[in-house]
């Protein structure tokens, strides 16, 4: 536990916050009544960000602030994902567990990342290892928590619904006398996510989903599970950059055929592992439900390779260590996973000592903030203003009329396609023209390179004296654009 804090405390503030980070705080920031409404223009359930909202209020929006809770989060993981193997193989498998769940790069990195990766597979873990206690004793009470875990996933994620069809094999595969209770106990968590389904509907409704069109258009849905296991092995997710293991490419397949090898052997040489081990394995199969059901649904793209996957990572990693340790003498079993922690420690000790990405709203929103004048209007084209907005409170400027363009965008601040408008339509071009400067104020454009955003800028220099004060200081401030009131307009 104190190592896995480690790894997850060590340059978690490294980085400024990046879009989907910023969104998640501007969704928080909304009433706590209105974030389910929110989220229906967006892609996801609402627990998180009413946990987020809550802890904000107390907390404040620092980056430290509001990553810490997938710090916590993803502390709390290792110690269910130890429980979940105790279940499975006993105290042994239990500390190996823990201790590859606690320096793994992909799960270090997921909790330095404020959004719900984190809740997610605490969600999963948690239902899992809840159903395993109910399907060997019986217990009501194990399948009351089960059921109550099973919700929280539902409303964590969308994905959370794809772990659905794992617990019905689950549970075939346990005690008939245990199928009846459980299924009533799991149509009365699918009667509570009834309420959501209007909002995910509207979800499905939207344009949300082309993010992953456009930034994974070279996965092969057939071939993303086994990349899953490469990253789970030796590799870091794609929030905000590229999915990959930290490992040479032929060794990150080697060590994911390696974990392959040493689940299924002991699956097969040790019958004590066989029952849960597959029940467990039957739930971790949510990622090939999702490439399943991005063919089912007209193909619309839900799998994006190595993000939201990490909900079953400790499911897969609690298998595998008690493989190990049942497959190899003790001795020779502690060797293995004590070098191999090592090995995944250096390697998420090196991830997090360095910037490896940055964004250019926090250095807009920088420059930006000094020049505002109150009443001024800031117009916000493409992703930039949930990030820009956050930056632009951390630097004190708060009396601005916050506007988008296109106008609609401010309903969804996650995600933007600008091929879904018309620049030559008349509507597009008088909702351009309403960003004209009054008499007396200002309009400030945070440019993108978009033909909507040049649409917007052609218009404004009808109608406005048009400027770039921050030209000198070159790219990303030199895309910010001053309109101002003609001479003698009124």
């Amino acid at each position: 536990m104190l190592l896995g804090d480690a790894l997850r405390l060590h340059g978690y503030t490294r980085h400024d916050l990046w879009l989907d980070e910023a969104n998640s705080v501007a969704i928080a920031r909304h009433a706590f009544t209105e974030i389910p409404a929110v989220l229906a223009r967006d892609s996801s359930p609402p627990i998180y960000y009413w946990l987020l909202h809550l802890w904000i209020r107390v907390m404040g929006e620092s980056e430290a602030a509001v990553r810490l809770p997938s710090v916590i989060l993803g502390a709390v993981v290792i110690a269910a994902t130890a429980v979940l193997a105790f279940r499975l193989a006993g105290e042994r498998a239990a500390v190996a567990s823990a201790w590859l769940v606690a320096v793994t790069p992909m799960a270090v990195q997921f909790s330095q990342q404020t959004r719900q990766y984190m809740l997610l597979p605490l969600c999963a873990v948690l239902a899992t290892e809840r159903l395993l206690v109910y399907l060997r004793g019986g217990r009501t009470g194990a399948l009351a928590a089960h059921a109550l875990a099973l919700v929280a996933c539902f409303y964590t994620h969308n994905w959370g619904l794809l772990l659905f069809p794992g617990f019905v094999v689950a549970v075939v595969l346990g005690p008939r006398d245990r199928w009846r209770p459980w299924g009533i106990a799991a149509a009365l968590a699918l009667l509570s996510y009834l309420p959501w389904i209007p909002a995910l509907r509207q979800q499905m409704a939207g344009s949300s989903y082309r993010f992953i069109e456009v930034l994974g258009e070279s996965q092969h849905v057939s071939l993303l599970p086994i990349q899953t296991l490469r990253l789970f092995a030796s590799g870091v997710g794609n929030p905000g950059e590229q999915a990959m293991s930290l490992m040479p490419e032929f060794a990150g397949f080697l060590v994911a055929g390696l974990w392959v090898a040493v689940a299924a052997t002991a699956l097969v040489r040790q019958p004590i592992l066989k029952p849960a081990a597959l029940q467990v394995l039957a739930i971790a199969l949510a990622p090939l439900c999702a490439a399943a059901a991005w063919q089912a649904i007209g193909g619309r793209p839900i799998y994006f390779l190595g993000r939201y996957e990490i909900m079953v990572l400790p499911l897969v990693i609690a298998v595998v260590a008690s493989g190990a340790v049942l497959l190899f003498p003790w001795r020779w079993a502690t060797a293995l996973m004590a070098g191999w922690a090592v090995v995944l420690a250096v390697l998420s000790w090196d991830y997090t000592s360095a910037v490896r990405r940055t964004y250019p709203e926090p250095t807009m929103a920088r420059a930006l903030a000094p020049a505002l004048h109150p009443g001024d209007r800031v117009v916000f084209t493409g992703l930039f203003r949930a990030t820009t907005e956050y930056y632009l409170r951390r630097s004190g400027a708060t009396h601005y009329d916050a506007a988008s363009f296109p106008p609609d965008v401010a309903d969804h601040l996650g995600w933007h396609f600008d091929d879904l408008y018309d620049v030559e339509a008349p509507a597009l071009a008088e909702a351009a023209r309403r960003n004209c400067p009054a008499p007396g104020h200002r309009t400030w454009v945070v440019g993108s390179n978009d033909p909507t955003t040049f649409l917007l800028l052609r218009i404004l220099g009808t109608c406005s004296s048009m400027s770039k004060p921050f030209a000198a200081r070159g790219r990303p401030a030199s895309s910010l654009f001053l309109a101002e009131p003609l001479p003698g307009s009124s």
